[in-house]
């Protein structure tokens, strides 16, 4: 969850800075329902990013990937009740199919992982399928309203999920240190990464930032 609270946060001064530099207002440019609209969209890229973490940290990578790649079907579900976009019967069978058949050859798979391999951590594979399924149906909830609120700047869009997201990591980090007993240090354990932890952390975050920059831009 450390590593969430610091891309989110990479992401929102990303778009603090773009905003700034387009002369953009969250309080003044946007309306109360686009707000609402783009609060949506930032809990659903919450929930979609903590659930690709971990579903990583409870499944084989080759299973991840396969449950992440359901997100068209959530995508065209999504579309078609969001943004009204035509599916025809055979497009939502094939749909289906396409689905259900990525469903159980990740659960086969991920069964036959933990038998045959031993990991280095304890794995749970029903809780990560359910994690990578959420992964791919934030990231599909995040497409969808993109496109949707696509005459809002992007730099808006960027901001508002920054805020949003991290503050609700941040919560989630500070519940968890006030919750855990096994840690004993006096601050959260985010305080206490080596330099090489927090090379990866930010190289990771930079990528990310502007990976998603992109991205929000592309849709």
């Amino acid at each position: 969850m450390d590593l969430c609270v610091i891309r989110t946060g990479s992401l929102g001064m990303l778009g603090f800075c773009f905003a700034h530099f387009y002369k953009q207002s969250l309080l003044y440019d946007v309306s109360w329902s686009e707000k609402k609209i783009l609060s949506i969209r930032a809990v659903a890229g919450a929930i979609g990013y903590a659930s690709l973490t971990y579903a990583v940290g409870n499944l084989p990578l080759l299973v991840w990937t396969l449950l992440v790649n359901t997100a068209p079907f959530w995508t065209a579900i999504l579309g078609f009740y969001i943004l009204k976009e035509r599916i025809s019967t055979f497009e939502f069978i094939c749909l289906f199919g396409c689905f259900s058949g990525v469903v159980i050859l990740a659960f086969a798979s991920s069964q036959n992982e933990v038998n045959l391999t031993q990991q280095s951590y304890v794995m749970h594979p029903i809780f990560g399928m359910v994690c990578g399924i959420l992964n791919a149906l934030g990231y599909s909830t995040v497409i969808v309203v993109t496109r949707k609120v696509k005459h809002i700047h992007f730099s808006l869009v960027l901001l508002s999920y920054g805020i949003i997201a991290t503050t609700l990591y941040t919560l989630w980090v500070l519940v968890e240190f006030a919750t855990d007993s096994t840690w004993t240090e006096v601050w959260p354990r985010i305080f206490y990464y080596n330099r090489h932890q927090w090379f990866y952390l930010a190289l990771i975050s930079i990528m990310n930032a502007i990976s998603m920059t992109f991205a929000t831009l592309a849709f």
